[in-house]
């Protein structure tokens, strides 16, 4: 997992970067390849939000947040990105092939024809 961060109106915070490392480690057990999230902090007159981009492979997932804090909206963000993620491996998972494909039907004339 590697993470980038950019400050937009504000200065570059330690704090904040260490307490998004330490909560984004919870989305690691959605996704077992390696992924890279592009963490965007703004700072407005009222708000703070947090814009996060996850690109893994062929996935490109994003969830964005705004708080009274920039902690509030990274865990609303982070909330948001890992129900993306499990929803997403939930349906690579669970896909199967639809019961009356071609060549089940197939299969089924043959044995009704013989």
């Amino acid at each position: 997992m590697r993470l980038d961060y950019q400050f937009r109106k504000m200065s570059w915070s330690d704090d904040l970067v260490d307490y998004l490392e330490e909560r984004a480690f919870r989305l690691r057990k959605h996704q077992t390849k390696p992924f890279e999230i592009t963490v965007t902090f703004t700072a407005g007159h009222n708000e703070h939000l947090v814009d996060m981009h996850l690109r893994s492979g062929d996935m490109k997932l994003r969830a964005r947040a705004s708080g009274e804090t920039f902690y509030e909206a990274v865990d609303m963000a982070l909330e948001r990105m890992s129900r993306q993620m499990a929803r997403k491996k939930s349906r690579i998972q669970d896909h199967k092939c639809h019961p009356n494909t071609h060549w089940e039907k197939v299969e089924r004339w043959r044995k009704a024809a013989a």
